[in-house]
This record gives C-alpha cells, structure tokens and sequence, in this order.
C-alpha cells in the first residue's frame, strides 16, 4: 500500500474529495486566475471532466515546462501541442459557461494583441527589464511546482510568468457584469502557436518565431 492511500485511510471521508479533485482544473485555474485576474476556481471544477485525457494532458503541460526551460525545442513544441490537445475534451462542457467563454476569448485576444504589434519584442524585453528577479522566480516556481503536484500553484506561475512579460491584460468586456454571455472565439490557434514560439525565445534566447 502506497503512503497517500495509507494516508486517506487515516482522515475524515469527508476530505477526501481533496484527492480526487480535477488536478487540470487546478492548473487551469491558476493559469487564468494569476494571468487574466478572474477566478475561475469553481466554473473550472464544476466543468471540466476527469478523465485519463485530462491526467495525460497534465502530465504533458509538466513535460512542457520541463522542456521549455531547458531550451529543448522539438520537444517543447510536442509537449505544449499534445497538452493542448489532450486539454480540449476535458473542456469541452465549459463552452457552455458565459464566464469561462468571456476569459478564454479575452486571453486568446491578448496573446494576439500583444504579439502582432509593432515593437512586441522590445516590448516584452522592457518588461522584463522592469523586473528580472520576478519573471526568473516565476520559470523555476512553474518548475517546481509541477514537480511537486502543486498544480493550481503551477498555472499561478504560469500567468504571472505571462503578465510580467506583456503586461496586465485589457479588457474589452465588463467583467463587473452580473450576466456574460457566451463570445466566440476568436486567435485561438494563432495565440497558442504564438505563445509557444515566444516563450521559447524569452527562455533560451533561440529566435525561432518565424518557425512556429
């Protein structure tokens, strides 16, 4: 018998949905709570499925962290797409919620937004300029993190490793709305093939965005 499960025989029952929790939904939940400011903790969990996509597509945001901050390309680019493939069945109820529809549309747009500008590169090195030690803190804490299960901590550092290097996000909606409905969304795939080339770049220095 393993140490956790000779652990859960030894607290209350009423706990133990503290291990079967949708560890995704915790990465996911960080990634938009410390990158876009919205908590997004309960949609989050109450719609996204565990299953074993959802377990492999964590295991493979690991692998891409991982990657990423050695600098190992090739491997990164799969690790990063087969994280993000593996994540979409396990979202696919949350299409149905106003809020989650709103901050994913919102997030795609400011991927987009920041990249396709005049001047995105000396922007982002400006950034980073501005503070250092905090965007360094961010890859090693993702690093960690992950390595040790701390999955909502993970995504948290993800986000901020996103905002520190283009700034807060600006919305284009009211979020103080009692009521989102459903947007479409729009810059998916470019957002995503635009994060990773860049993330890519600012960790290892290897320009490589005309590839991706």
């Amino acid at each position: 018998m393993s140490l956790i499960e000779l652990f859960k025989q030894h607290i209350p029952k009423e706990h133990h949905h503290w291990f079967n929790r949708n560890q995704l939904a915790d990465f996911y939940a960080g990634f938009y709570g410390h990158g876009m400011d919205v908590h997004m903790w309960s949609e989050l969990h109450d719609c996204m499925e565990s299953s074993t996509e959802s377990e492999e597509a964590l295991f493979m945001w690991g692998k891409a962290i991982e990657h990423l901050a050695r600098g190992e390309k090739a491997d990164f680019k799969m690790a990063a797409g087969e994280a993000k493939k593996l994540s979409e069945p396990a979202m696919e109820g949350c299409k149905e919620n106003g809020k989650y529809a709103v901050v994913s549309t919102e997030m795609g747009a400011w991927f987009y937004d920041f990249w396709t500008q005049d001047g995105a590169h000396e922007q982002m090195m400006e950034n980073i300029e501005a503070h250092p030690f905090k965007v360094k803190f961010d890859i090693v804490a993702m690093r960690a993190q992950m390595a040790l299960g701390f999955y909502y901590g993970a995504g948290s550092s993800y986000g901020r490793f996103w905002k520190h290097l283009m700034g807060k996000p600006t919305w284009s909606v009211d979020m103080s709305s009692p009521k989102m409905a459903p947007v479409k969304v729009d810059h998916n795939e470019t957002a995503a093939a635009i994060l990773n080339s860049n993330s890519f770049y600012t960790l290892t220095g290897m320009d490589v965005r005309k590839e991706w």
